[in-house]
């Protein structure tokens, strides 16, 4: 084969040496152009969040805002089901708007908003008969998160890009 292409072998050793340098090169761009896109609001989703209450007490998701943001998600609100009673469990955040269930109609009419996440442990859909009607009117994904999902994210430090895992 060497003999037919002309190809030094030292040439060979040499690039297969650079590929993977070459490689963690190309990633580190890749997610650095991200970094920018994403800065400039390019690839970035409006969610909201939804408190679900089991028994009195809330279940919602420990949220890092950093840590949506990095995945793509902007967190534009918290959906409450009781009317503002709710109380986060950890690293509340004062900026971001608290929507009663009875205002959602409203806010989704006057806000672009892309991704609805719902946090629980179980598939239960029981009691959000309005929010799985307002998301398919207003063509609004609506997808379940564990609350121990983020712990997961967290340990894993792994991201996700246009399908692209880059490890962090």
């Amino acid at each position: 084969f060497f003999q037919i292409t002309d190809i030094p072998r030292s040439l060979l050793a040499l690039f297969l040496l650079l590929l993977p340098i070459f490689f963690v090169l190309g990633r580190t761009f890749i997610k650095g152009l991200n970094l920018i896109f994403m800065h400039f609001g390019l690839g970035i989703l409006n969610v909201l969040m939804v408190i679900q209450f089991q028994n009195g007490n809330s279940n919602s998701l420990p949220y890092s805002e950093h840590l949506f943001r990095s995945f793509g998600y902007a967190i534009k609100g918290i959906v409450d089901g009781h009317n503002g009673s709710a109380e986060l469990e950890e690293e509340a955040i004062d900026d971001i708007e608290r929507i009663p269930m009875e205002e959602l109609a409203d806010y989704l009419r006057k806000n672009q908003i892309d991704n609805i996440f719902i946090s629980s442990d179980q598939l239960i859909t029981n009691g959000f008969d309005q929010l799985i009607k307002l998301c398919q009117k207003y063509e609004i994904k609506l997808k379940l998160i564990s609350p121990s999902a983020l712990g997961v994210l967290r340990m894993a430090r792994v991201f996700d890009i246009a399908g692209i895992t880059l490890y962090t």
